[in-house]
């Protein structure tokens, strides 16, 4: 797949494949990570996270994550923000995580929102969010 370096592609469905999603890292100020899963998979995401604080620092990175997830993100230098969804109350949940994410200055034409478990909550969570998505389905 042909790429400019730096770039985020879409690779979600065959017809996006090889496509440039809208921005570049360079142009983000914020990222938005929805990790709703195990917290093996939440330790597994931070070097990807710490990458991204290595390479561009002043992109401001926000991890939307279980109570465990949360807690465990604490040692993480590269996560700015933490935000608690509860998975069990699904409307109340993405109700708060939307305002949380306003309160922080989260602009869709500035920020994106890359999910990176696949699952039916975090799909429904990032379609809620009004950023655009970056979804990992390989």
């Amino acid at each position: 797949m042909d790429q400019t370096p730096g770039s985020i592609s879409n690779s979600s469905t065959p017809k996006n494949r090889g496509k440039t999603l809208l921005k570049r890292l360079e142009d983000l100020n914020s990222i938005v990570w929805i990790q709703t899963a195990f917290m093996g998979d939440i330790v597994l995401s931070t070097a990807a996270m710490s990458w991204v604080r290595a390479h561009y620092p002043k992109i401001k990175q926000i991890v939307v994550t279980t109570t465990v997830g949360a807690e465990c993100l604490k040692a993480c230098d590269a996560v700015d923000e933490s935000v608690v969804f509860h998975k069990k109350n699904l409307p109340v949940s993405i109700w708060f995580v939307r305002k949380k994410l306003r309160k922080l200055g989260i602009e869709p034409q500035s920020s994106v929102c890359l999910q990176v478990h696949k699952s039916f909550r975090s799909t429904m969570l990032s379609s809620c969010l009004g950023l655009p998505v970056v979804t990992y389905y390989e």
